[in-house]
């Protein structure tokens, strides 16, 4: 969930564009741009266990003047979370805050990694979550766990997924800002009753019967899709999420191995694979063409249309279904579980760091603690932006937005983060191409997620060997 710009390597107060970027358009992993910039970075290891909370100290001195904070919101929701930036002032008097837009996918943070590299970087920065272990590798995050000790912030105020990818190499380098359940299983109850099925499905079985019941194909043209398996916000994604759902391993954070071809992962492309060939996949891409391709495909209006009877989706696609069908019958549960196992989720989201050379990192700290670990800036983060907070023990979970309800027991059971890895991005780009060559028959799938797991395993070794 994407329009991209290149932006100037210097900040500008301000610096709103006009695309519309929504957190569906941010999940990462089609692009798949590889490593970007190896910076000086020395921190090495995996992912540390969560410690206990140390009360603070000694009092912290005030910190005073101006920050810039770079953040990558724009279109619908920007104007409600840069009302945030006053209320942080309000409570903050001594310190001043100069916000910019700032793109920041694998295509365009470049321009972070350049501010850092001439060492002219914003205070505050937006990385998504997926992404701080490798940016924490490379120096262009510093470490913030100096900041937690003296303030009391522990690793257990954050859903436990959520912690877990802001830890690499024995040091916490941002704090979790969201904390998207990925994702609710989103069904048509008009659709589903006219074809006399009354509820939603609760096993992987049942929801493949009638994922092919619900497709409609006329003259040799789809007309009605069940599901699209391989459109869960982009290639790479949707084998995550599936691979998930049919038991697999990703990565073995203990060993530092790519596990790609793990086998029930397989059996998760198999099943991919199978529902390409069965409809063709070349006739699916035509059905869904007008409404983008890859992440940037359209979800929600897709799903508001009547044009797909079910999909795993994030809340951010609530909005567009009251856009494209504001009187729309539909139900959000859990993915459906696949054979014994429990229903499987995992954690996106935004966290928020200081970049390595920061000019004011003390104030840039408060805002990081305020937005991501008070009760107060979680909250009105959470309303602002219409989604889940990163820190549990947020006031917001004690007044949840109705109509986002249904992704709370989501999110509550959540299991997975995608790995913790400097390597995470150039993982998504091999999956995404691996996974694509399977699903049009270049490549079986085991072959596929074999060669993902060899090209991504000889990459992390050698990023982990220069450093």
């Amino acid at each position: 969930m994407t329009e991209k710009k290149q932006h100037d390597a210097l900040p500008q107060s301000f610096a709103l564009t006009s695309s519309p970027v929504s957190r569906g358009t941010m999940l990462r992993g089609a692009a798949g741009l590889g490593a970007g910039i190896l910076g000086a970075g020395t921190a090495l290891g995996q992912a540390g266990a969560a410690e206990p909370r140390i009360e603070v100290a000694t009092p912290a001195r005030a910190a005073s003047g101006n920050i810039q904070v770079w953040y990558p919101y724009s279109g619908t929701t920007v104007q409600a979370f840069l009302k945030l930036f006053p209320l942080f002032q309000k409570s903050n008097p001594g310190i001043t805050t100069t916000p910019t837009y700032a793109a920041n996918d694998l295509s365009s943070n470049q321009k972070l990694f350049a501010s850092v590299a001439a060492g002219a970087p914003p205070d505050v920065t937006w990385v998504d979550g997926p992404e701080v272990s490798g940016w924490g590798f490379r120096g262009i995050i510093q470490p913030l766990d100096s900041y937690m000790k003296r303030d009391g912030i522990s690793l257990g105020d954050f859903w436990a997924p959520c912690a877990k990818e802001i830890q690499y190499g024995g040091k916490v380098w941002a704090l979790p800002y969201t904390a998207d359940p990925n994702f609710g299983f989103y069904w048509n109850k008009k659709l589903f009753s006219a074809a006399g099925i009354k509820q939603a499905p609760t096993t992987f079985d049942e929801m493949n019967a009638i994922a092919q019941e619900l497709t409609i194909v006329k003259g040799g043209n789809i007309q009605q899709i069940g599901l699209l398996p391989w459109n869960v916000y982009g290639v790479a994604n949707s084998i995550i999420t599936w691979g998930w759902v049919f038991g697999g391993n990703f990565f073995n954070q203990t060993t530092n191995t790519v596990t790609a071809d793990d086998p029930p992962i397989v059996a998760a492309l198999e099943w991919m694979v199978s529902y390409a060939k069965k409809y063709d996949i070349t006739k699916i891409s035509a059905f869904t063409t007008p409404f983008g391709q890859g992440p940037n495909f359209q979800n929600g209006q897709v799903f508001a249309l009547g044009k797909m009877a079910m999909q795993p989706m994030g809340p951010w696609e609530i909005p567009a279904i009251a856009q494209y069908n504001p009187s729309m019958q539909y139900g959000i549960t859990r993915l459906p579980a696949y054979k014994s196992l429990a229903p499987s989720s995992w954690v996106g989201g935004w966290c928020v760091g200081i970049p390595k050379g920061a000019k004011n990192p003390d104030a840039a700290w408060e805002f990081v603690k305020w937005i991501c670990a008070s009760n107060a800036g979680t909250t009105a983060a959470g309303n602002a932006v219409l989604d889940f907070p990163g820190y549990k023990k947020s006031s917001f979970f004690t007044n949840i937005p109705a109509n986002i309800k249904a992704f709370y027991p989501i999110l509550q059971g959540t299991q997975h983060q995608r790995p913790v890895t400097p390597a995470e991005d150039y993982y998504m780009g091999s999956l995404n191409n691996n996974v694509s060559d399977a699903l049009y028959g270049k490549k079986t799938p085991k072959q596929a997620l074999s060669d993902c797991s060899k090209d991504v395993q000889s990459y992390l070794n050698g990023v982990l060997k220069k450093h």
